[in-house]
């Protein structure tokens, strides 16, 4: 639990630095991360299984 509490701080860290809105989603054992990059206009959604 604690690597993916690193994990998700530093993803964090990395989003704000880079500007972008994020959010996240946590359903059935899964964190759900929801990027959505608004110079390029992209959206990502990264799937972590709750194993990690």
């Amino acid at each position: 639990m604690k690597i993916m509490a690193r994990m998700l701080f530093c993803l964090a860290t990395v989003f704000l630095f880079s500007q972008s809105l994020y959010s996240l989603e946590i359903k059935d054992d899964a964190v759900f991360i929801r990027v959505i990059d608004v110079g390029a206009g992209l959206a990502t959604v990264v799937y972590m299984p709750g194993g990690y």
